[in-house]
């Protein structure tokens, strides 16, 4: 399906090992662990929700470009350079927000919510409400929110 999600993976010492690394294969040159999901056989694979914090749709190409347009009118002149980034395009898939990049994004959402402005807009509204909760978890997990 097009479109664009964000998803915040799990670190490291959140993953329950029992369910997720027990299948999952270290490539000895370079230490990292690769997941392999085979669906021929579902005894051997593992559910994507052990290395998923928090995954956000945010919409198809369309959507995406109507909540740009509803962040334009309540943001008017002000400029949301991260918020204006996030809602680009609907194919920046593997793009990201750094982790240090997560208290300006926050920043940005809350003078929308004091402004009063979003409230105007639902859609713009639930969106930005449960990019809060993205924010939130990327913390707790000290990871980025990436797009997919």
């Amino acid at each position: 399906m097009g479109g664009l999600d964000i998803v915040v993976y799990r670190s490291k010492e959140s993953i329950d090992p029992e369910s997720a690394l027990i299948r999952a294969k270290k490539d000895p040159s370079t230490g990292r662990y690769y997941y392999y999901f085979d669906s021929r056989k579902p005894e051997n694979q593992i559910p994507r929700n052990p290395v998923v914090a928090t995954k956000l749709r945010i919409g198809n190409t369309w959507d995406v470009v109507e909540l740009r347009e509803d962040l334009k009118q309540a943001a008017g002149s002000t400029g949301l350079p991260l918020l204006e980034w996030c809602m680009r395009d609907g194919t920046h898939s593997g793009d990201m927000i750094r982790f240090d990049l997560l208290d300006n994004l926050e920043h940005e959402i809350q003078y929308l919510f004091k402004t009063r402005k979003v409230h105007f807009y639902i859609n713009l509204y639930v969106f930005l409400s449960k990019m809060l909760e993205a924010i939130e978890i990327a913390r707790q997990e000290k990871k980025p929110i990436v797009f997919v």
